[in-house]
């Protein structure tokens, strides 16, 4: 009797869950042309008298994004909404506008203009829905040489990510001659079969060790130098614990660490002290550490700056820096036999 009223229960909240899922995708239709805030959303004002290239003009003026005081909303302007108003008529003229104009902050106007005319819903979760923006974003990849403007495209496509762009990714980073972290990190995003990282696997013996730290009261807490003290002190921690199952190459120590650990995974004993504790789930705690998993946290996906990578053969976890995260991906592009 109590398995089934349990089982009840789990439907019923499983169904509860699907409904409001459904009708958060609903409402983010409805408002497809307004800006979302922080609690409120405002109708977007649509020029509908300019003509559509004197619009996608007007990106050669100084422009900037609405403030909307939450990270995973996009704030969209009021040109990019007169545009995309246009939807698939804009496509071809926007990308003749990106291939003329000199200025960066144009640019970045047309590839979020893309994105919004591609997108169903305009706030998490992402639903692109037009191949032809898609494809139109994916041919602005291709081309472009500016690494922020790389950047800026792929932190769009991953939050919605398709299969197709895996291929533009791969040959991106084949080419690439800096350390560009992100599209290593961006592979995390999709669902790859037979991902050379598999980083599920880490050993129970490793995955359940809590470790302790307590850091120096000249490093303040919630900034850049107290996360780089934790990560790095946390990675000569295990070194030393487990030398036979962690292999660190040594240029990762100086590599940069996002910020943000999650509090999931390092707690604080006491407010007014420094010392924190690894969760017993340590497993996670690599996760983090290299900011790659591919699971939403809250309703935005992580930055992809972070530059570390691990994967693991025979037990053995091996924590490496780029050139060889990047080579490890190319040879499994090289190697795999069902192409995406």
């Amino acid at each position: 009797m109590k398995n089934l009223l349990f089982i009840l229960c789990l439907f019923n909240f499983s169904a509860i869950f699907s409904q409001i899922s459904d009708d958060q995708n609903e409402y983010l239709k409805s408002i497809k042309h307004h800006k979302l805030f922080e609690g409120d959303s405002e109708k977007a004002k649509l020029d509908t008298i300019t003509s559509l290239n004197d619009l996608i003009y007007k990106f050669e003026k100084d422009w900037k994004f609405e403030f909307t005081g939450k990270g995973y909303y996009i704030g969209y302007t009021d040109l990019m909404f007169s545009i995309a108003n246009y939807e698939e008529k804009a496509i071809e003229p926007l990308l003749n506008f990106y291939k003329q104009t000199k200025k960066h902050e144009a640019k970045l106007g047309v590839i979020y203009t893309l994105n919004l005319i591609g997108n169903e819903n305009i706030a998490f979760p992402f639903d692109f829905k037009n191949e032809k923006a898609r494809n139109a974003l994916l041919f602005l990849f291709e081309i472009e040489k500016n690494e922020s403007l790389l950047h800026s495209i792929l932190d769009l496509l991953v939050k919605d990510s398709w299969d197709v762009d895996i291929e533009y990714i791969v040959k991106k980073l084949k080419t690439t001659k800096s350390k560009d972290w992100h599209l290593v990190n961006a592979l995390f995003r999709y669902d790859i079969k037979n991902n050379p990282f598999n980083h599920q696997n880490i050993p129970d013996f490793i995955g359940k060790k809590v470790f302790h730290f307590k850091s120096p009261k000249s490093i303040k807490l919630e900034n850049d130098s107290f996360y780089k003290y934790f990560y790095i002190n946390y990675l000569k921690k295990i070194k030393i614990l487990f030398p036979h199952n962690i292999q660190i190459e040594q240029t990762v120590y100086d590599n940069y660490f996002y910020n943000s650990p999650s509090y999931e995974f390092i707690s604080i004993d006491d407010p007014n002290s420094t010392e924190y504790n690894g969760s017993s789930t340590h497993s996670y705690l690599l996760n983090d550490l290299i900011n790659n998993d591919i699971q939403f946290r809250g309703y935005y996906l992580q930055p992809l700056d972070h530059e570390v990578q691990f994967y693991i053969e025979n037990e053995i976890i091996y924590i490496v820096d780029f050139e060889t995260a990047k080579n490890r991906w190319l040879d499994w592009w090289k190697n795999s036999k069902d192409k995406l």
